[in-house]
C-alpha cells in the first residue's frame, strides 16, 4: 500500500507505515518512505558544528579567499588552534604563520558537504512526497543524524563574509541590462498591458499620467515606504502576469507577514522587504515557495548594502528551490529603482531609474519581467511537478514529485545525493532519478555550472567509455549559461567594493607595518590606507560566463553504506584500477574523496552492459508518459541486498604485466564493484610549469596528499599520479575511523583521527599526514585502538603506508630545477616506470589483504 502525505516546510520528518515483526511485503517500498537526510546519525558532523558525544566533525571543503577585505570588517582574522573543539560556522581563518600561498589556490570539491543538513525535496518543493532510496531503519538513523546537525546558526555578518568571498568583487552594472532581458517581443501584449497600466489612478498621481506619489519614498525607510512598493509593484504584476507550471496562480506582492522559515538554518530569521510568495502548509513563508522580492534602502547611496541583501535572499532561494537558474529581484533606494539578476558569476544590476521622473520607463520594464516565461524569469523548465499545479489553491496541498524528461526519459527525484549551498560558483547538485515507468531503472543526475574555459565533464567521462573502476556517462547536454549579448558593456558597479573578502593578514601587516608615529596616529594612518585601499578595489576583468551541463551517469551509492570491510577494500581497489584506466591515458584524477568513490549497486535482471546498451545512440525513441508509472511494491530492504551481496571469494594477487591483461583477468567472472565520479578537475599528467602554478590542491584537505598540503611558494609541489594514490590512503583511513557496528558508539581514538583529518590549517594537517606515513606503525596503531570491529583493516594500512613512504616522502630530496622555480617531484625517482607499474603495488596490496579475509 502506497503511503502518500504532505509534509509542512522546515521540519524534518520521517513517514512510515507501521512496522511488523513478521515480513510486510510493502515495508520498504520507496513510495512508503520520505527521508531527511543521506546520511546516518552515526556519521560525522560538519565541522562547523559543535562536536557532541556521537558526532565529530565531518571533512571541510574550502576555498582560500583573495587578498581583500569589506570595508567593514578591516580586522585580522583571529588564529585558530590547531585542535578546535568548535569550529565557526563561517568559513574558517587561516593561521597568519601557515597562510597558504595565492599561487597555488585551493579549488573545492564538488564532493563536498554542505554546511547544513542537505535539504531534501519534501521540505523545499512544494510538499511534493519523495520516495527515498534509504530503508526505514536508515532513514530513522537520518532524521536522528540531521537533529544534531541543528547547531549554531550562522549570523549575518558570518553569512555577509561568506557571500563576499562567493562573490569576490563580481558585481557589474550593465546599461542595456533591461533591453536585453524585459523587451515584451510581442508588441500587441505589450500595447495592452501599458494601456492597462496607464488607466490605474495609481499612476496618474494628481492628474498627471505616469506620475506617482513619491512622498512615502522620499522618508525613513519604514513599513509605509514598503507598502508603497508592494502597491506599485503588485499593480504592474497584475496586469503582466501569465501562468505558468511553476506559478498557475498569481501571488500579490505585499509584505511579508513574519521571518522567512528555510530547512536550512542559515538561510532563516530573515526576510526581504517587500516579497510574492506563496503560503506554506504552516500558513508562515518558506523560501522554497519564494518567486519575487524586494530590498528597499532610504537613500540611493545605500545601494550596495541592498545589493548585499538581495544576495543573500537570492541563495536562500536557490538553495531550497533546485530548479531555480537565477533571480531576479529590485532595489529601492529612495526614489531610485535598479534591476538585478543574482546567479552562478555574480551579481548583475541595471543603472538606476528615477521612478518620479521616469516611471513610465520603469512601469514598462517591471512588466516586461513580470511577463517572462518561466525559463527566462529562472526556472529551469527540465524539471517538472507532477501531478501538474493547477489554479486552485486548495490543489497546492495535494502530494507531489519532482519530475524531470531526459532523452525522452521521464524520472522523478527519488534523494538529494549532494548540493552545494551557494550563490556563486558551480553550485552542484547531484540527484538521484528512479524512471517512472520502471522504478528499479535509477541513474545519478548531476548538474554543474562550468567555467566556460573548463572542459565539460560528460565529455571527459565519455572518454572512459566502458573502463571498469569509473562511472558511465549516459546522456549530458549544455542548457543554460550566465552570458550576456555584449560583454564590453559590463562596468564595475560602483559598488564593487562591497563585494570583496576580508584583506589577508598579510596585507594588514603590511600596512600596520610601514606605519610610522605615534602609536595613535600609526592607528590613524593604519585605518586611513586600508579605508583607501578597501574603496580602490576592482576586479581585473568580469568573471568568466558559466554554463550549467546536466550529466545521467550510472547509479551509485555512498561509502557510508557499506557495513562489511571485505566489500570497502574491493570498492576502493575497483576505483583504483579506474585510475589506473585515467592513468593509462595520461590523465590525473586530482579530487580523490570519500564522496568521489561510490559502491555500484547491486543489479538483478539485466547485466550492465545490456543496461548501457538501453542507452545506447538514439536513445529512446517513445517519450514515456507520465501516466505510465510503476507501481509495483519492492518487499527488499535495499540496504540488506547491499550488504548481502555475495563477495566472490577471490585469489589473491593477479600476475598482470598491464593494465589490460589485469582487467581482463579480474573481472572475467567478478563484477566491478566501486567506480571514480566526478572527473571535473581531471587534468594532463604532463603539463607545463606555468599550468602547475595555476591548477595544484584541489580537493577536500581531508584526502589530500600531506605534501600537497605542505606546498609554499617557494616550494611548489607537482601534483602526480602518487598524490592521487595517497588520497585512496586518507579514504581507507577515513572509512575506517567513520564506522560503528550497530549498537556501539565511536571511541576517543577514532573521534581524535577525524578531528585531525577535519583540521582547517594545511601546514599542521599535512605535517601530520606526513608524519604518520613516515612511521607505518603509527596509523596501524591507530586502527587497532579504534577497535571497531574492522581491526583487520591493520595489515592494509601497514602495507599502503610503507609504499606511500618508500615512494614519496623518503624520496623528498629528489628535485629538479625548472626554468619557473624549483618543483618537488614525486616521480621522479619513477623514471621510466608506465602509470601501470606505479599503481599496480598498492592493487596488490589490496588484492592481496582481500583474499585474506
Amino acid at each position: 500500500m502506497e503511503l502518500k502525505v504532505s509534509l509542512p516546510k522546515g521540519h524534518f520528518q520521517i513517514l512510515k507505515s507501521g512496522k511488523s515483526k513478521g515480513k510486510t511485503k510493502s515495508r520498504h517500498s520507496e513510495s512508503q518512505r520520505v527521508c531527511v537526510a543521506s546520511r546516518p546519525r552515526d556519521l560525522p558532523v560538519p565541522p562547523n558544528r559543535p562536536l557532541n558525544s556521537d558526532g565529530p566533525p565531518s571533512k571541510r571543503q574550502r576555498t582560500f579567499p583573495s587578498t581583500g577585505t569589506s570595508h567593514a570588517s578591516l580586522q585580522p582574522e583571529s588564529n585558530i588552534s590547531p585542535r578546535t573543539q568548535a569550529l565557526p560556522a563561517s568559513l574558517p581563518a587561516n593561521p597568519n604563520t601557515t597562510r597558504s600561498v595565492p599561487d597555488t589556490p585551493r579549488r573545492p570539491s564538488s564532493a563536498s558537504r554542505p554546511d547544513a543538513p542537505p535539504v531534501q525535496l519534501e521540505h523545499s518543493s512544494r510538499s511534493q512526497t519523495m520516495a527515498s532510496t534509504l530503508s526505514t531503519d536508515v532513514a530513522e538513523d537520518a532524521q536522528r543524524r540531521a537533529e544534531s546537525l541543528q547547531g549554531e546558526v550562522m549570523g549575518r555578518d558570518a553569512m555577509e563574509k561568506q557571500l563576499r568571498e562567493e562573490i569576490n568583487g563580481a558585481a557589474y552594472e550593465y546599461p542595456p541590462f533591461c533591453d536585453e532581458f524585459f523587451t515584451i517581443a510581442d508588441e500587441a501584449r505589450r500595447t495592452s498591458i501599458m494601456q492597462t497600466l496607464a488607466q490605474n489612478e495609481l499612476f496618474n498621481h494628481e492628474g498627471r499620467q505616469w506620475n506617482i506619489d513619491c512622498t512615502h519614498l522620499k522618508s525613513n525607510e519604514n513599513t509605509t515606504f514598503h507598502r508603497a512598493v508592494a502597491d506599485i509593484l503588485d499593480a504592474i504584476n497584475l496586469a503582466a502576469f501569465s501562468p505558468d507550471q511553476f506559478r498557475p496562480v498569481r501571488r500579490r506582492i505585499r509584505l511579508p507577514s513574519g521571518k522567512m522559515r528555510g530547512d536550512d538554518q542559515n538561510d532563516s530569521n530573515t526576510s526581504p522587504d517587500v516579497v510574492q510568495i506563496g503560503t506554506s502548509l504552516e500558513g508562515g513563508a518558506h523560501w522554497a515557495e519564494m518567486e519575487f522580492f524586494v530590498e528597499c534602502k532610504a537613500t540611493s547611496d545605500k545601494l550596495g548594502k541592498a545589493l548585499l541583501q538581495l544576495a543573500r535572499y537570492a541563495r536562500a532561494t536557490l538553495v531550497h528551490q533546485i530548479y531555480r537558474l537565477h533571480v531576479f529581484a529590485i532595489a529601492i533606494c529612495g526614489t531610485e529603482a535598479t534591476f538585478v539578476r543574482l546567479g552562478r558569476t555574480g551579481i548583475l544590476h541595471s543603472p538606476p531609474i528615477d521612478l518620479e521622473k521616469d516611471f513610465k520607463r520603469f512601469a514598462l520594464f517591471a512588466a516586461g519581467l513580470f511577463a517572462l516565461d518561466p525559463r527566462k524569469f529562472g526556472y529551469n523548465t527540465d524539471f517538472y511537478l507532477y501531478p501538474p499545479l493547477s489554479e486552485n489553491l486548495d490543489d497546492h496541498t495535494v502530494p507531489r514529485q519532482i519530475r524531470v524528461l531526459i532523452d525522452n526519459k521521464r524520472w522523478k527525484v527519488v534523494e538529494i545525493i549532494c548540493q552545494r549551498h551557494c550563490l556563486v560558483g558551480r553550485a552542484t547538485l547531484v540527484l538521484l532519478l528512479s524512471r517512472v515507468k520502471n522504478k528499479k531503472e535509477r541513474v545519478v543526475l548531476k548538474l554543474i555550472w562550468r567555467d566556460a574555459s573548463r572542459r565539460d565533464e560528460g565529455e571527459n567521462l565519455k572518454a572512459f567509455d566502458r573502463y571498469p573502476g569509473i562511472c558511465q556517462c549516459k546522456w549530458n547536454r549544455i542548457c543554460e549559461s550566465t552570458s550576456v549579448q555584449d560583454k564590453t558593456q559590463l562596468t564595475p558597479s560602483a559598488f564593487m567594493a562591497e563585494f570583496f573578502p576580508p584583506f589577508s593578514s598579510v596585507v594588514l601587516d603590511e600596512v600596520r607595518t610601514s606605519a610610522t608615529g605615534t602609536p595613535s596616529h600609526q592607528t590613524h594612518s593604519t585605518n586611513s590606507r586600508l579605508g583607501y585601499m578597501h574603496s580602490q578595489r576592482r576586479r581585473a576583468a568580469p568573471p568568466e560566463d558559466r554554463y550549467l551541463g546536466m550529466i545521467v551517469m550510472d547509479e551509485g551509492v555512498g561509502l557510508w553504506r557499506i557495513k562489511r570491510l571485505p566489500h570497502l577494500l574491493r570498492v576502493l581497489r575497483d576505483s583504483l584500477v579506474g585510475l589506473a584506466g585515467m592513468a593509462s591515458k595520461g590523465k590525473l584524477h586530482r579530487d580523490i574523496s570519500e564522496g568521489n568513490i561510490l559502491c555500484s549497486r547491486p543489479r538483478t535482471g539485466a547485466t550492465d552492459e545490456e543496461y548501457l546498451d538501453s542507452w545506447s545512440k538514439g536513445g529512446c525513441t517513445a517519450e514515456d508518459s507520465d501516466k505510465d508509472e510503476d507501481t509495483s511494491e519492492d518487499d527488499r530492504d535495499f540496504d540488506w541486498v547491499l550488504n548481502n551481496e555475495v563477495l566472490v571469494r577471490e585469489s589473491g594477487k593477479i600476475d598482470a604485466p598491464t593494465y589490460d591483461e589485469y582487467v581482463k583477468q579480474r573481472y572475467e567472472q567478478t563484477k566491478c564493484m566501486g567506480k571514480l565520479y566526478d572527473l571535473e578537475f581531471m587534468v594532463d599528467e604532463k603539463r607545463d610549469d606555468a599550468e602547475e602554478r595555476r591548477l595544484e590542491r584541489t580537493g577536500t584537505p581531508a584526502f589530500i596528499a600531506g605534501q600537497l598540503l605542505l606546498a609554499t611558494t617557494h616550494r611548489p609541489v607537482r601534483h602526480t599520479l602518487l598524490h592521487d594514490i595517497e588520497s585512496f590512503f586518507w579514504v581507507l583511513m577515513w572509512m575506517v575511523a567513520i564506522h560503528v557496528e550497530p549498537g556501539q558508539r565511536r571511541n576517543e581514538h577514532a573521534t581524535e583521527l577525524i578531528r585531525d583529518l577535519c583540521n582547517t590549517n594545511d601546514q599542521w594537517l599535512g605535517g601530520e599526514k606526513e608524519r604518520k606515513i613516515l612511521n607505518p606503525k603509527t596509523p596501524t596503531a591507530i586502527i587497532i585502538r579504534i577497535n571497531n570491529g574492522w581491526t583487520e583493516a591493520k595489515h592494509i594500512v601497514y602495507r599502503f603506508a610503507s609504499f606511500l613512504k618508500e615512494s614519496i616522502y623518503d624520496k623528498e630530496e629528489d628535485v629538479f630545477l625548472a626554468e619557473s622555480g624549483m618543483f618537488f617531484d614525486t616521480q621522479s625517482s619513477l623514471e621510466g616506470q608506465g602509470p601501470w607499474h606505479i599503481i599496480k603495488p598498492v592493487i596488490d596490496i589490496f588484492d592481496g589483504c582481500i583474499s585474506s579475509l
